[in-house]
């Protein structure tokens, strides 16, 4: 799997900032979005069309956001440039990040 870049980590922050209402030095990789960020379903569809629209990328509407962790939106991020597809589409790829 691709790594991402700085910029591209860089723009995931500011969607969580955004989006969440969190300091950025609360953005780790092991932050969880519902326990440590405080997202709740609404906010996460968020993330997700903000995602969408600064990479490009598309999750499908029925699909459920199984990214817990701010490692696993990396991870998904990641992947669906590398497929430039649906990054829900392997979420077990995605976990092991």
């Amino acid at each position: 799997m691709n790594q991402l870049t700085a910029d591209q980590i860089a723009i995931i922050h500011k969607v969580l900032i955004e989006k969440l209402g969190v300091k950025p030095a609360q953005i780790t990789p092991e932050a969880r979005l519902d326990t440590d960020l405080g997202s709740d379903s609404l906010a996460e569809v968020e993330i997700v069309m903000a995602l969408e629209e600064q990479f490009g990328l598309t999750w499908p509407e029925d699909a459920e956001f199984t990214q817990k962790s701010v490692a696993q939106i990396y991870g998904a991020v990641a992947l669906a440039i590398e497929r430039r597809g649906n990054p829900l589409a392997s979420a077990s790829e995605t976990r092991a990040v």
